[in-house]
């Protein structure tokens, strides 16, 4: 008995360990973040990296930035830290604008973190007493806020903005005892949090605000000053040139510039005292900045080579004439690389021999895209020469041209010579509320295209295609996809899919359509189930590829982070799901903005902004930094993005498209878990040892 008593407590122990390692492992992205910041900001790009690099070493997990209209380079740095899931943006354009996006955050993030620092650009926090800001608020678990001081800091006699870091060269500050030193910005738990009254103030549903010494605070300041565990460098000023444009940009909280005065009155004040407790940092902000520049190298590498697929184009007419097959067609570089050559696969099977002429004079062209610069140069004529095979079955002949940019490939080109599949009829096309079957057959090799160069399917892969509509996506795999490989569409309305059933799935078994009764305001009102409760209908790691042309643009907030989660529940580990959404943005927005989007998206819901504030579903984007989030939390990795033109931009697609990846096998994970507890398993024997040893010398 005394040895299975011991046999089961060595099972406990295991189990327990099993669980922890499981709950670390799993569960880790489903984590709230310990502490975040929440700022808003206006052209603060020359000290955006080092202030967001700063407050990364001290423990700050996230950032949500809202920004006021900047006119700088703040885009273009916060492009990394979005990417990386590290910052949440807001394009924040309101005058002020400070109290609304406080409010916004705490709307909109309020149990996304246990902690959100309040705070400006131009302030950093951190602890005196400890490494990182989370060892500090780790004393407060029973407050709803600490008030942190601040310390007022100068020119230090910088008339222009010096080169190096802001905190190296800003070393001077007012005296402890100056009076506004008592002015606090609060790091708050956004669960007990109300609304903000002012910059410096909050209303809590519970519990109370205390200093660092758990004195409580019912002002903006504190009634002493302390900063024995935690502070607030507040750089001002900053160089006097730059203060000067501060002061000219007016406010974040009101309509209204401070005078020049302002600056003069404190420039003495602000110098007084000589502090260089921030400066234990500088060697390790210094090597993080220098890793973020190595990384953002190879990103902007790999986003250049990207935009050189950036054309657009079409094949047009295909015929066969004493054995040789001619293609006319019209292709423009959208970033001006000229287009050299192209690639030539028929059925198949590439051909390096044929003749090519480029640049011919295209009128047609140029009247239906008058503002597309190129276009009155852009067709090409090409004849190839067909092999024996080819000439004598031309039957579904599909053909992929790839234009030659250079040493790069831009956007494939895909046509089916002799079809036999027949288009939707024009009363289908009608009945079920769908464009033309030019609109249809041009769409279906659009994403053929899309699919083989962007994801690499091959023609013996699995794809799901959710939301497959009248099959316009499976028309054109249908003239890819060999007899191994499988498709499988769904949709929600049974009338839908109805020709893609008879007039594929006849011919082509492997190619599945099902309806499921899902309740959507717009295609299917009668729906019996709703779109979170939906569950794909197949095993886990089933696809190579996912596909959702349309659907993402008519989802909420809610039902999209379900379906990402069912997307990597599907996908094999490498596969991966293209989708088309609207990405919202700051560039996207100021297009809105300027009139020059076809999608008027300005009524601000949950995640994004919609068309129609009484039917949201019509149309929805969603704020990009947002969506980089959820996907990451899903577990799947982005390894592909590309504007589209519905917002006015340049580009061959017209939504934007999002190309996601299933990284990590589960299998993988449970062998690494099988490993910790090997490790586990023979500490645990070793302690055994020890202890009957030492039972033995007791006896």
């Amino acid at each position: 008995m005394i040895g299975n008593t011991k046999a089961i407590d060595k099972s406990v122990v295991i189990n327990k360990l099993i669980e922890e390692v499981e709950s670390d492992c799993l569960n880790k992205k489903g984590e709230k973040c310990r502490l975040s910041i929440c700022a808003i900001m206006k052209d603060e790009g020359s000290y955006l990296e080092e202030w967001l690099e700063f407050h990364k070493l001290v423990g700050v997990e996230r950032f949500y930035l809202y920004d006021n209209n900047s006119t700088d380079n703040t885009q273009e740095i916060l492009q990394f830290y979005i990417q990386n899931g590290e910052v949440i943006y807001y394009y924040w354009p309101e005058k002020p604008g400070q109290m609304s996006a406080y409010s916004h955050c705490l709307n909109n993030h309020r149990y996304d973190s246990e902690w959100i620092a309040f705070i400006d650009l131009d302030e950093f926090l951190f602890p005196t007493i400890a490494e990182k800001i989370t060892d500090i608020i780790d004393e407060f678990y029973d407050v709803s806020a600490l008030g942190v001081n601040w310390l007022n800091f100068g020119t230090s006699g910088h008339e222009k903005k010096p080169e190096g870091l802001q905190i190296e060269n800003f070393i001077k500050r007012a005296k402890t005892s100056f009076g506004p030193n008592k002015h606090i910005k609060c790091i708050l738990r956004p669960d007990k949090t109300v609304r903000p009254l002012n910059p410096h103030q909050f209303v809590f549903s519970e519990g109370k605000v205390v200093t660092e010494n758990k004195q409580a605070i019912n002002k903006p300041f504190s009634s002493t000053h302390s900063i024995k565990k935690i502070r607030i460098n507040h750089y001002t000023t900053r160089s006097k040139e730059e203060s000067m444009k501060k002061m000219m940009r007016g406010r974040a909280t009101k309509n209204e510039q401070r005078p020049w005065s302002h600056f003069e009155s404190k420039d003495v004040i602000f110098n007084e005292v000589e502090d260089l407790t921030i400066q234990r940092y500088i060697p390790q902000l210094k090597k993080s900045l220098a890793v973020v520049a190595e990384k953002k190298s190879k990103v902007k590498f790999a986003l250049e080579k990207s935009n050189l697929l950036i054309t657009i184009g079409n094949i047009g007419k295909v015929v066969i004439e004493n054995q040789t097959l001619k293609l006319t067609g019209w292709i423009v570089s959208l970033n001006f690389i000229p287009i050299s050559s192209f690639k030539v696969w028929i059925g198949g099977e590439e051909y390096r021999d044929f003749q090519q002429t480029l640049g011919i004079d295209s009128p047609r062209i140029k009247k239906a895209h008058p503002r597309l610069k190129g276009a009155e140069k852009s067709r090409f004529d090409l004849e190839i020469l067909l092999n024996k095979i080819h000439r004598e079955n031309y039957k579904d002949l599909l053909i992929v041209l790839i234009p030659i940019l250079e040493n790069y490939e831009g956007s494939f080109l895909v046509n089916v010579f002799n079809p036999s599949f027949m288009l939707p009829t024009k009363e289908y096309i009608n009945r079920v509320k769908r464009n033309s079957s030019f609109n249809f057959q041009s769409n279906a090799f659009k994403w053929l295209g899309y699919l083989i160069q962007r994801t690499g399917l091959k023609p013996t892969d699995s794809i799901l295609d959710i939301g497959c509509g009248i099959g316009d996506i499976a028309y054109g795999l249908a003239y890819y996809l060999k007899p191994r490989a499988r498709y499988e569409g769904i949709d929600f309305s049974e009338k839908v899919i109805d020709w893609a059933k008879q007039e594929i799935t006849s011919r082509k078994p492997n190619f599945n359509f099902k309806c499921h009764n899902i309740y959507h305001p717009i295609y299917n009102s009668k729906g019996n189930m709703s779109m979170t409760e939906f569950i794909l209908p197949y095993p886990e790691a089933s696809f190579d590829a996912i596909c959702i042309s349309n659907l993402f643009t008519h989802l909420s907030s809610m039902a999209l982070r379900h379906y990402l989660h069912q997307i990597k529940r599907a996908l094999k580990v490498g596969g991966k799901c293209l989708f088309a959404c609207f990405l919202i943005n700051y560039e996207s927005q100021k297009l809105i903005a300027d009139g020059k989007s076809s999608q008027n998206l300005v009524y601000e819901i949950e995640g994004g902004f919609c068309l129609d504030s009484e039917l949201p579903e019509k149309t929805i984007g969603f704020q990009e930094s947002l969506l980089i989030d959820w996907i990451k939390e899903s577990g799947l990795t982005i390894v592909g993005k590309y504007y589209g033109s519905w917002c006015g931009r340049k580009s061959f697609t017209y939504q934007d498209l999002l190309i996601v990846e299933k990284k990590i096998e589960l299998k993988s994970k449970l062998s690494n878990y099988q490993l910790v507890l090997e490790k586990y398993k023979s500490k645990l024997e070793k302690i055994k040892v020890k202890i009957d040893a030492s039972k033995s010398k007791i006896n």
